[in-house]
Formats: C-alpha cells, structure tokens, sequence
C-alpha cells in the first residue's frame, strides 16, 4: 500500500462518519475511506486518528483545513526571515528546491 496522507477535512469526514455510525468498525472505516475518499489508510491510522478524534469534531471549522502536517516552529525569527526574503525575492529570481 502506498503512503497516503490525509487533509484535516478527509480526517474530520472519518471522525464524524464514526459519530454518526458509533457501530461501523475500523475496518469499515477503511471500506468507506476506499469508497467515498478514494484514499488507502491502514487500521493503525484510523486508529491513531479515533484516538484524535475530539481534535476534529470539536471546532466548527478547521483552522487549516488542507493542512497535512502539523509543525512547530523551533526557530521563529529565522523562519520570518526566510519568508521575507523569498517574498521580495519572488519575481526577481527563480525560486525552486531542485538542485
């Protein structure tokens, strides 16, 4: 199986399919994210995300809805810089990660 990983919206939509289907086991669970999300997960990911759960369901709308991973900033002042430079180099030189 291919490494897919999920937005915050595909994880709220598996949260509040099993609140609203408390029955539907995890396996279930990988059947509908096949069927209607059209991504493979594992049983350990549905699992670690049940786990999570109240993450999802307790905000009305997600902060960062397409958001995949969730990262700490360790150095804040040098990631601002950074974001300005490309911003006022953006246009002027080519921006790209390949070598």
């Amino acid at each position: 199986m291919t490494k897919t990983t999920l937005t915050n919206i595909q994880r709220r939509e598996i949260c509040l399919k099993k609140h609203d289907n408390p029955n539907i086991t995890q396996k279930g669970l990988i059947e509908w994210c096949k069927q209607t999300l059209r991504v493979e997960v594992d049983q350990a990911t549905i699992s670690r995300l049940l786990k999570r759960s109240s993450e999802f369901l307790d905000i009305n709308e997600l902060q960062k809805p397409l958001q995949k991973h969730a990262r700490t900033v360790k150095f804040p002042e040098f990631e601002g810089a950074l974001l300005e430079w490309c911003l006022r180099a953006q246009g002027q030189i080519p921006l790209t990660d390949n070598c």
